[in-house]
């Protein structure tokens, strides 16, 4: 198999690439910096840019870098995007505009056998207003920027699909592990012994990136669809076995730390009050920050469960790790890398 990945130099990205290269894929990247094509290649070898790893200079503006990129590979992985940005038309351009100039790509190259496989969110389905799971069947009504962004990328692979192109969408939670950046705020405060709580917390279900990574390359190994008129992407939800809610897993973060939890309850009214500061904040500085009135929106849904049955079935996978051995794992390595 010969991969092609955008997006590869980041939290998801380069858990896939370092795994890729380890199992011997052929493997190519579109890296726009230098500094995170070094930083990649290093993860994969420790020093140097192996042979099964081909980095090319450039992003998804860029006509001759994509043509470069999908240039005889069976399979294209397209992780890149926003999950922030100061605007909605920002977010739609990084997400959809993206997803159309690598499909537009992948049609001009003449390779219609090639596999597109998009990493979209939960968030392109939205919340799961009834607390009952939302699975792959379930309409998309997606609730947030975000999420709207994400829907339109899937819009734009469906008609891919509907040309005869093999497309998968996975659909993740929110997805954590060792690099990632979101989460980190949440891992210092459990070290400390912190555990923030909202009133009526909704509980919501998670991803661990190894489980992730695993479905990704289970779903590249996966025989194409049966025919269907009209042709349709094949949908796969992947969580880990347990919901939690973000006091549970503070408490397991401060259990794996070490750290004696303590819950703090946050009222409402004052995280409102953060999330339009920060969002004025982010309009000044052309910043996108965690909390704002988007993000306030979505924590106020019922709950964010994300049922996989049929997608581990058609996978023939369940996630490996559980969460409190990921949890414990992300722990470990926030602390061997000093960002705790």
């Amino acid at each position: 198999m010969r991969a092609a990945l955008t997006g590869a130099t980041g939290f998801i990205g380069t858990h896939l690439t370092v795994r890729l290269v380890a199992e011997g894929i052929a493997t190519r990247v579109l890296a726009r910096r230098p500094a995170a094509a070094a930083g990649l290649c290093r993860a994969v070898t420790g020093s140097g840019e192996p042979s099964a790893l081909s980095v090319i200079a450039g992003d998804l503006t860029d006509d001759g870098a994509l043509r470069e990129l999908v240039a005889g590979c069976d399979v294209v992985f397209h992780i890149a995007g926003l999950t922030r940005a100061p605007t909605e038309a920002a977010l739609h351009d990084a997400n959809a505009g993206g997803t159309v100039a690598l499909v537009d790509t992948l049609d001009r190259a003449d390779a219609p056998g090639t596999h597109l496989i998009l990493v979209s969110s939960q968030a392109a389905v939205g919340p799961a207003l009834d607390a009952t799971a939302v699975d792959e069947l379930t309409p998309a009504r997606p609730i947030s920027r975000y999420g709207r962004s994400k829907r339109a990328a899937e819009r734009v692979v469906t008609a891919a699909a509907r040309r005869g192109r093999p497309v998968s969408i996975i659909r993740p939670p929110s997805v954590y592990g060792p690099g990632d950046r979101d989460i980190l705020v949440y891992f210092k405060l459990a070290s400390r012994g912190v555990v923030p709580v909202l009133r009526g917390e909704a509980p919501l279900s998670v991803l661990y990136v190894h489980n992730l990574v695993d479905a990704l390359l289970a779903a590249a190994q996966l025989p194409p669809q049966p025919a269907q008129l009209p042709p349709q992407p094949r949908v796969l939800h992947m969580a880990d076995d347990d919901d939690v809610t973000m006091a549970q897993l503070g408490e397991m973060i401060a259990a794996s730390l070490g750290a004696s939890p303590r819950r703090v309850v946050v009222p409402r009214p004052l995280l409102s009050a953060a999330g339009l500061l920060l969002e004025a904040w982010g309009q000044l500085s052309h910043t996108a920050p965690l909390l704002n009135r988007d993000k306030l929106h979505e924590m106020r849904q019922p709950a964010w469960l994300l049922a996989s049955r049929r997608s581990r079935e058609a996978l023939r996978y369940r996630p490996r790790v559980a969460t409190a051995a990921a949890v414990a794992a992300t722990a470990r390595w926030y602390l061997a890398h000093r960002w705790l």
